[in-house]
């Protein structure tokens, strides 16, 4: 499967990695914290990951209220999901470090784990 990978970068520090395929995108997003609550909270980062779903990927759970049909991502139809949780357990501690090209494989790893559906995957 080919995958288009997209980077963002913003004036509000928050960079964005996606990768985007036949089954819509996941996308990792980073900011950095302001210096205040870096000390406060002793964290550098907060973030997100993000999965535009499209028809074909849609899972169950989601129903019509996680649909918009002018995702930048997909170029159209999204059904939207996302966890800052996972970002703040998993992505930033363990993948951010591991620089744009560490990314850009976790992303395309889980891609085809989180976004693919399971039927085709056990094909």
């Amino acid at each position: 499967m080919t995958l288009v990978r997209k980077y963002f970068k913003f004036p509000n520090n928050r960079e964005e990695w996606c990768v985007t395929g036949e089954y819509g995108s996941l996308s990792f997003w980073v900011s950095a914290h302001t210096s205040e609550l870096s000390l406060s909270w002793g964290e550098t980062h907060y973030g997100g990951v993000e999965n535009h779903y499209n028809e074909k990927s849609k899972p169950s759970y989601l129903d019509e209220s996680a649909k918009h049909t002018d995702c930048n991502y997909n170029g159209g139809l999204c059904y939207h999901d996302g966890s800052s949780l996972w970002a703040e357990e998993h992505w930033i501690p363990y993948i951010l470090p591991r620089g744009n090209e560490g990314i850009w494989q976790e992303l395309e790893h889980y891609y085809e784990r989180r976004l693919k559906p399971e039927q085709e995957n056990n094909e």
